[in-house]
């Protein structure tokens, strides 16, 4: 069951969360962002003549041909999908349902995604047993309240979307003054609950407080969810200086630290202006007076579309914005490029012709995100989409530093003698290989390396996402000199502050070939973590190292040039850490949709365990799964990785209590499926939805 969920209300950390942060304004751009390569974006027309006053647009793979296609909602209808690429126009209902937001997502849990045009009614897709294309869409009733926001996420983590909506205040509307909420007991069953807030419009939904639920974002504060959805949504103001009531909110981690930041935009009304700003999250959410770093000084109050996402590739989420068409001119769909961790912004802008709500998502498929939009009224509405183009490829490669003969390494080196002065010479034996450099025969060679590893420690030793490597494919017989040099930068860090670990990983070069060292070599030493190697284990059955320090799966030297996501899964599941040698980055033509998959599988593992309740309880425990692949605190938690497509066992089970689940498709990833279970026993029997699927089960009360 699929259950993947786009929505025009942004929805943030749904197994956790990041992105980036820090302070300035747009005028302060900084000499890094100016260096950014800006995107370049083609316009496509979906459609010149789409439903009237098309408020209502959201994505969704429809037809389930693994392409997200377009939903467009009238004001007053119809109600319309277009089938990505070719945008072939389906109707899907004739009215309008009061509401300009919606969301798209798998609400009654068949596998395919259905159409949820505001709280009054969703659309049941007819793919399963039917083409979605030509069957009729069955409407269901869930209430008769007009909503301007809208998202469809799941609340209490019962396997089931809810819905949270919000109606606007201007317009004479004066209904936004309450966060609504439905839990899904049925397909027409919704059980309504609602919370007063100051009056205004708009909303997004993140894990603001990282404890694995979606909480409720809106103008200055922040709503916290307590795992119930008809629960007390206790109110936190993270600012006072944001007096303004509509206003758009998109999430994201602006600066880097981990925890999702705010942006605000003002969204009505047409005349007025104000700023855009964002609002940098403490450690202690709950704390008020967020840190504000103003974007734009001045904006007009039109600007209705408002995103985060990483526009340029640079892993720096930036802000996407569009100002509605009743706007001054120019009505600019813009992006401001992240310079790094928020500490500046340069502005490009996509198109002059506006926009109303906008939608961000990789809408043709090459991984990286483009943009939907349209006026909600006036003489233009047509459905645009702007591609993201990938940047110019350079027209040489990078630049290398070589020798002066590739295939002698100390011809450049500076221990070269025929390169010093000071009558230091490491390649005593001539065969200008240098692997005496690796050795403790030349005091003196000794000394400069150890002053540099001073230095190195001295420069880095305030941060803290250091991990050293004494050397990566050390000759065969440097270990002795491995030993040393491990000793002398723990010793030294000693000194200081912060104590980094120290990692040695396997070597065994020699002139002529290669030759492993024995893996006991690694496991006897003082090092405070070791990567593993093919010849020590087996990749596709990876041992169970009985050791306390951490052991990576250095994919380099365990499978070279593989990227099958199923050894992710065995790997963590076995207890490594898991390290991909990421081909397409040194040779970008080499990028396929399977380095795509596998990075995104390497994502779901550090998301999954920000979930886990105890990581550090959690073991390698292979006789708990008849799958032979499960990481667990037995009783109360499991990752369980199933490689075939065939039923399995999960033993260790509280007997009469209820467990919760999950599943993750590692092909592509995504949420296949979800829901509980009773154990009747100390064990249960699972099914898994597709060859290579992942289970996440968890104790619901523990």
């Amino acid at each position: 069951m699929v259950r993947h969920i786009f929505s025009s209300v942004p929805a943030a950390g749904m197994l956790g969360a990041w992105l980036p942060m820090v302070s300035s304004a747009l005028a302060a751009t900084t000499e890094s962002a100016a260096r950014q390569a800006a995107p370049q974006f083609h316009q496509v027309i979906v459609d010149k003549r789409p439903p009237g006053n098309p408020w209502t647009k959201l994505a969704g793979d429809f037809n389930g041909d693994g392409k997200l296609d377009v939903a467009i909602g009238g004001q007053n209808g119809p109600l319309v999908w277009y089938a990505n690429p070719g945008w072939l126009k389906v109707q899907v209902a004739e009215r309008g349902w009061s509401t300009v937001g919606g969301a798209a997502g798998d609400v009654d849990g068949d596998g395919d995604v259905d159409i949820v045009p505001g709280a009054q009614v969703w659309f049941e897709n007819p793919r399963t047993k039917g083409d979605p294309a030509k069957d009729d869409w069955r409407p269901h009733r869930i209430s008769v309240v007009g909503t301007h926001d809208v998202a469809l996420v799941d609340l209490d983590r019962d396997g089931k979307p809810d819905l949270v909506g919000r109606d606007q205040s201007s317009f004479g509307h004066n209904a936004g003054n309450q966060i609504h909420f439905w839990r899904q007991q049925g397909l027409e069953a919704w059980n309504h609950h609602a919370v007063d807030c100051p009056h205004g419009e708009g909303l997004a939904l993140g894990d603001l407080d990282r404890d694995g639920d979606l909480d409720v974002v809106i103008g200055g504060r922040w709503l916290e969810n307590d795992g119930r959805v008809n629960g007390a949504w206790q109110q936190h103001t993270f600012t006072t200086n944001w007096a303004w009531a509509d206003a758009k909110v998109a999430l994201g981690d602006l600066n880097g630290d981990s925890f999702l930041d705010v942006v605000l935009a003002p969204a009505e009304l047409q005349g007025q202006r104000y700023r855009l700003a964002w609002y940098e999250a403490f450690r202690q959410t709950t704390q008020p007076d967020w840190q504000e770093h103003v974007v734009e000084v001045s904006v007009e109050a039109v600007t209705h579309g408002l995103a985060v996402a990483d526009m340029d590739g640079d892993t720096q989420p930036d802000i996407v914005t569009a100002r509605m068409h009743q706007g001054a001119p120019p009505q600019e769909l813009s992006v401001y490029l992240n310079a790094g961790k928020g500490s500046g912004w340069r502005k490009v802008v996509v198109s002059e012709s506006g926009s109303h709500d906008i939608l961000v998502a990789d809408l043709n498929g090459d991984g990286r995100p483009d943009i939907l939009g349209a006026n909600h009224g006036g003489p233009r509405q047509a459905i645009e989409m702007w591609l993201n183009e990938p940047p110019p490829r350079p027209a040489s490669g990078p630049l290398r530093l070589q020798p002066t003969n590739p295939r002698y390494f100390t011809d450049g080196n500076l221990f070269n003698g025929a390169n010093t002065i000071n009558g230091i010479n490491v390649d005593r034996n001539r065969n200008r290989l240098g692997e005496e450099f690796f050795s403790l025969d030349d005091a003196e060679v000794v000394k400069i390396q150890k002053a540099y590893v001073e230095k190195m420690v001295e420069t880095v030793n305030d941060l803290d996402n250091i991990l050293w490597e004494i050397c990566n494919e050390a000759p065969a017989d440097a270990m002795p000199w491995q030993y040393e040099l491990l000793r002398h930068l723990k010793a030294y860090e000693r000194q200081k502050p912060k104590k980094h670990v120290v990692l040695l990983s396997p070597g065994g070069w020699k002139p002529g070939g290669w030759s492993l060292h024995p893996e006991t070599k690694l496991l006897e030493s003082d090092a405070d973590c070791i990567a593993t190697a093919n010849g020590w284990i087996n990749q596709e059955n990876p041992t169970v190292y009985q050791i306390r320090e951490p052991v990576i799966f250095d994919l380099d030297h365990v499978a070279p040039g593989n990227h099958d996501p199923s050894l992710v899964w065995k790997a963590f599941t076995r207890g490594y850490h898991f390290s991909l040698y990421d081909h397409p980055f040194e040779q970008p033509q080499n990028e396929t949709r399977a380095w795509q998959t596998v990075r995104a599988n390497i994502r779901q593992t550090r998301l999954l365990s920000l979930r886990v309740r105890d990581m550090a309880r959690m073991q390698p425990r292979s006789d708990l799964a008849s799958s032979g692949y499960c990481l667990a605190n037995q009783g109360q938690e499991y990752v369980v990785f199933a490689p075939q497509h065939e039923a399995f066992e999960v033993r260790g089970l509280r007997a009469g209590r209820t467990y919760r689940y999950e599943w993750f498709a590692t092909r592509e990833p995504s949420a296949p499926g979800a829901g509980s279970i009773v154990a009747g026993a100390n064990l249960h029997r699972f099914q898994p939805p597709q060859q290579g699927a992942v289970l996440f089960l968890t104790l619901a009360e523990p």
